[in-house]
Parts: structure tokens; C-alpha cells; sequence
């Protein structure tokens, strides 16, 4: 409530308690996997928070114990497909406090990390659309690292692939608004990083321009509203 409400000092300070109190817990009984997991839960209020402030020392500390405590539990129970794809949560974490301090090759290291996780953990249930669309969201991470380390062709190659997967959940429900938003995503990292100049075209003033095929695609679903493609354009535009 407090975060929501904008007050951040408030919100650190009760996930701070929360932790302080789940650490005692976890200390009483190290062996219990379930207080083990809270505090890595918490782990990651804290560092939300310390992140959304600046404080990218203090959420990469919070992101990397986390990732710690992850790592153990999924050690000790590798056939559980949820305990795995937490670390792949956790390295996403960490790779996104890197790639906000512009350390891209750290960055790029946790999100590969991140990204074999996914795949794996994927395989075992291909049908899991949440598990393909982690593979979705990492790949885009990937990219716009590749991007910015000046890799073009390296991000077109984890772009197109985030398209590929992204189209297979849409071609299975065409109303889920939130693959829509993925696939228009992917679209336009995949046009512009083909052709940089398509970049220029969607950044001009209302009416939007289509200038590219590929992109031209994110209005082929009969319920893809303006509100909608505006709300992704707003999404990879910022």
C-alpha cells in the first residue's frame, strides 16, 4: 500500500521489518525450505524498492542474496521446475541492476544465465505458456543489451527469436492483450534493428505512421485496439 501510494521511505522500511523478522524465523530452522524461500521473497522488496530510488549498491546486494538463497534451494531439489525458474527470476534481477549501471557485460552474463534456465525449465513442458513467455521476455532483455554494447546483429538474432515464440502463444489466443503488447514489442525491436531508421518513423507525432511490414502485422488481430498499440508503443518508447 505504501509503495503504491508513492511513499518509497515507507515501504522500504516495512519490507526491511518483514525481512528482519523472516530471517529470525529462517535462522530457527535453516532447513525449512519454506522460510527460506520468504526471505528471498522479501530480499527482492527490499531491492525493488532500493532500485526504484537509485540505490543500485543496496538492490543488487539484496537481488544477489536472494539469487543466493535460490541457487541452494533449487540445489537441493533439481526436479523442481518452480525452485529453478526462481533463480532465472532472481538472475534477471541481477542483470537488470547491471544493465542500469551500463555494465553490459554483466549484464548480458545473468541474462544468459537467465535464458538457459528458461529454456530448460520450458522443455519440460512445452504447452506452459508462462514458461515460454519467460523465454519471450529474457530474449528482448538480451537484445536491447546487444544494442546497446553496439551488437545489431546479435539483437536481431535474440529478437526475431523472441518473435518466433511470441507469435506461437498469440496464434493460440489472439484476446490476450499482454501477448499482444509482447508481439508489437517484438515487432518493433525487430524492424528497427533491421532498418535503425524505422526508429525515426515510429518516434513522429500522431497519426503513427506503419512504415514497415513487419510492423504492419500488429494490427492484423480484429480486437488490436489503438489504446492497445499505443499503450506498447509507450511501453518500448520510454
Amino acid at each position: 500500500m505504501r509503495l503504491a501510494e508513492g511513499n518509497r521511505n515507507g515501504a522500504l522500511a516495512a519490507y526491511e521489518e518483514s525481512l528482519a523478522i523472516r530471517r529470525k524465523l529462517a535462522s530457527a530452522d535453516p532447513g525449512n525450505a519454506g522460510w527460506q524461500r520468504d526471505v528471498a521473497t522479501s530480499l527482492d522488496n527490499v531491492g525493488n524498492v532500493r532500485l526504484g530510488t537509485g540505490n543500485r549498491d543496496g538492490a543488487l546486494a539484496a537481488f544477489e542474496e536472494a539469487l543466493a538463497i535460490r541457487r541452494k534451494l533449487a540445489a537441493a531439489d533439481g526436479g523442481n521446475t518452480g525452485l529453478v525458474r526462481a533463480v532465472s527470476v532472481s538472475l534477471e534481477k541481477v542483470g537488470d541492476v547491471h544493465r542500469a549501471a551500463r555494465d553490459h557485460p554483466k549484464a548480458l552474463a545473468a541474462y544468459e544465465e537467465c535464458l538457459a534456465i528458461r529454456r530448460k525449465v520450458a522443455a519440460f513442458d512445452l504447452g506452459n505458456t508462462t514458461w515460454q513467455r519467460d523465454i519471450n521476455v529474457i530474449l528482448i532483455r538480451i537484445g536491447d543489451v546487444r544494442i546497446a554494447a553496439n551488437d545489431r546483429l546479435g539483437a536481431l538474432a535474440d529478437y526475431e527469436d523472441s518473435l518466433t515464440i511470441i507469435r506461437k502463444l498469440v496464434a493460440t489466443d489472439a484476446g490476450n492483450i499482454t501477448w499482444q503488447i509482447d508481439l508489437v514489442v517484438s515487432l518493433y525491436k525487430v524492424g528497427t534493428t533491421a532498418e535503425p531508421a524505422l526508429a525515426r518513423d515510429f518516434a513522429m507525432p500522431s497519426p503513427m505512421p506503419l512504415v514497415d511490414p513487419v510492423i504492419r502485422e500488429t494490427l492484423s488481430f480484429s480486437d488490436w485496439t489503438e489504446a492497445g498499440l499505443r499503450t506498447a508503443m509507450a511501453i518500448f518508447m520510454a
